[in-house]
C-alpha cells in the first residue's frame, strides 16, 4: 500500500462523513468495523476521519477509477473498477494489498 493510497481513503472518507446521512449511517456500525486513522500527524497536512475497516480489521482503501497496481499470482497487473468506477481494497487475510487476487472474483 502506498501512502497516497491511505492518505486519499483518509480524505475521501472525511468527504463523505460530511454528509449528514452518511455520518448517522457510520455512527451506527460496531466499533469493529471502522477506526480514526490520522495521516502526518502534527504537521500541516494532518488529517483525521473515520474509515470502514475489512473483515481483518485493516482499512479498506479508496481506490480511484484508473485503479491499482499490485501482484497477481506473482505477475504485476492494474485491477480498475468496473467501467473505471471507484471501488474498495481490501488486504485480505495475508494483510497485504499488493495481493490484489483478494478482491477478484472469477
Amino acid at each position: 500500500m502506498t501512502d497516497d493510497a491511505l492518505r486519499n481513503t483518509v480524505l475521501a472518507w472525511r468527504e463523505i462523513r460530511n454528509v449528514p446521512a452518511n455520518k448517522a449511517a457510520m455512527d451506527k456500525l460496531p466499533a469493529s468495523s471502522v477506526s480514526a486513522i490520522t495521516i502526518e500527524p502534527g504537521t500541516p497536512r494532518e488529517v483525521t476521519s473515520t474509515v470502514l475497516l475489512d473483515a481483518w480489521h485493516r482499512p479498506l482503501l479508496l481506490i480511484p477509477g484508473e485503479g491499482y497496481a499490485g501482484n497477481v499470482d506473482g505477475i504485476a497487473r492494474t485491477v480498475a473498477g468496473s467501467n473505471h468506477r471507484p471501488f474498495f481494497l481490501s488486504a485480505g487475510a495475508d494483510g497485504l494489498y499488493e495481493t490484489i487476487s483478494d478482491n477478484i472474483t472469477q
